[in-house]
């Protein structure tokens, strides 16, 4: 694991909450140096703004709303730089990993680039996202051109920065790769081997989850939602998952977990968000439960801006030497499930999901 993802799993314990506003930290640092910045603009806006004599980047910037908007804006990162004629550059740039453009967002950041323009900046907004998100400019300027508009994805960030390396950004490119952001967009060997047994190890996964582990968790917790979301939580969170929403901000989850290790784990997880009106209760319950049970593992149920989660994971590698490993995997689900169901039994008044 590299330095900013050591860092990073240190400060928020693995979750994905942060990451946007923790990339956008890392890249801000980086286009601080005025040359990248310059390589930056020449490459994907395709001006050099020539030698800098001021130099700003700022992140997590508040503009105040403006007539019409429904909130203030915050772009992650904002860029001011003059260069030696004069000449002024202010360039907003919003991050996404996974998440897609917040309410009229850009349209609102489009707005207040209006007053930066009228004063004679190069105006410039980049959206900058991990999955293919096209935009329509006539949506984001609904009130006129106030600045040029670039739709970027991360991997073509990487192919750029990629070309300047040295300590600190090979540092940078190090938590890109880790992050899945250096798509080489180029299948290898192992991809079209991968790609071939997709819908075979989809159905032995489906087949794992579908029989005794569904009727274990409908009988215990609730009924799951349904099979689409897996695909979710595939996509966001590298893991399939099959889950109970409780109904008290609170989630119930068995399935495989993807990790830069060698083996994926079968994990299962109790977790509460941050605003569950029952947050309080539910991580006193799994305090309750950690205290009699040291094979589960606690992430964040001391950090009540994070979600909190109580887990039990076992490598794949411990099921292959079984002769039915989907029986192996059921049992292993059904028996931590039925462990985890003494948080319930014990604590009845969570406002958990209703049986039937």
């Amino acid at each position: 694991m590299g330095y900013f993802a050591r860092i990073y799993r240190l400060l928020n314990q693995g979750y994905r909450e942060l990451q946007e506003d923790f990339l956008t930290e890392i890249f801000a640092e980086v286009l601080q140096d005025s040359s990248l910045l310059r390589s930056f603009c020449t490459y994907f806006l395709t001006r050099d703004p020539g030698p800098l004599e001021l130099l700003k980047v700022s992140t997590q910037v508040t503009f105040s709303k403006l007539p019409g908007h429904a909130s203030d804006s915050r772009p992650d990162c904002v860029i001011e730089c003059k260069e030696l004629n004069g000449r002024r550059w202010v360039i907003f740039i919003e991050s996404k990993l996974g998440s897609g453009e917040g309410q009229e967002q850009l349209s609102r950041y489009a707005e207040h680039l209006a007053s930066y323009k009228a004063r004679g900046y190069q105006t410039y907004l980049l959206y900058i996202t991990q999955y293919y998100d096209p935009k329509d400019e006539r949506s984001i300027f609904v009130n006129g051109i106030t600045a040029n508009f670039h739709a970027l994805r991360w991997y073509q960030v990487y192919e750029w920065l990629v070309r300047h390396q040295d300590v600190f950004t090979r540092k940078v490119l190090e938590y890109m790769e880790e992050m899945k952001l250096s798509d080489s967009r180029r299948f290898v060997p192992q991809d079209i081997y991968a790609l071939q047994q997709m819908g075979r190890l989809q159905l032995m996964l489906d087949e794992t989850f579908d029989g005794r582990v569904e009727m274990t968790m409908s009988s215990l917790f609730g009924r799951p939602i349904g099979w689409s979301n897996r695909n979710v939580q595939l996509r966001d969170f590298n893991r399939y998952f099959k889950g109970s929403d409780q109904g008290n901000g609170s989630w119930i989850h068995c399935g495989i977990e993807f990790s830069n290790g060698d083996y994926p784990s079968a994990t299962v997880r109790f977790e509460v968000a941050p605003t569950s009106l029952k947050r309080k209760e539910i991580v006193a319950a799994m305090e309750w439960f950690l205290a009699s049970h040291p094979e589960w593992k606690g992430d964040n149920v001391d950090a009540p801006q994070h979600w909190a989660k109580i887990s039990y994971r076992r490598s794949l590698l411990n099921f292959l030497d079984q002769d039915d490993h989907i029986a192996s995997l059921e049992q292993f689900f059904t028996e931590q499930l039925n462990v985890l169901h003494e948080v319930k039994v014990q604590y009845p008044d969570l406002g958990w999901k209703l049986i039937g």
